[in-house]
């Protein structure tokens, strides 16, 4: 199966029917979510969770799949030291134990790692354009090196 997110196939670990995997976190275990609320992605926050309930399914194999695989999903409860923002969201929530995306962590750190990494990707995209854009209305590599930098 592909990672709609990055076109590359997804590797499970747990291939073996009779050999469900122990998730790594169980109901009460604090976690950590990258911050999404609003209309903007805030690169500079995180969501403190708590585990609601933990989903270890059996996935029969699919188009392109030659065998099923486990699935470790979690329902979280978000921001819990936030009354404002709280919420029991109902959609999963992965760790990446299983070959799924990660969209959990266990310490703030990782979070923020993943926040500047992404940050930095987006300013790159972005110059990228600008420089295209820029280029085409005659700009010189050295006028837009020097607005870039």
């Amino acid at each position: 199966m592909q990672d709609v997110k990055t076109c590359k196939m997804i590797e499970y670990k747990y291939t073996d029917k009779n050999h469900p995997p122990v998730p790594q976190l169980k109901v009460g275990d604090i976690c950590y979510a990258r911050a999404q609320w609003g209309s903007g992605r805030h690169y500079g926050d995180y969501s403190k969770c708590q585990v609601r309930k933990v989903n270890v399914e059996w996935n029969e194999p699919t188009y392109g799949e030659e065998t099923g695989h486990w699935s470790v999903s979690y329902k979280l409860y978000t921001d819990v030291d936030d009354p404002y923002f709280r919420s029991a969201r109902q959609y999963n929530y992965y760790l990446g134990e299983d070959g799924f995306r990660k969209d959990i962590y266990l310490t703030p750190q990782e979070v923020m790692e993943k926040n500047v990494a992404d940050f930095m990707k987006m300013v790159k995209n972005t110059a990228g354009e600008i420089r295209k854009t820029m280029l085409s209305l005659g700009y010189s590599e050295e006028k837009i090196k020097g607005l870039l930098e």
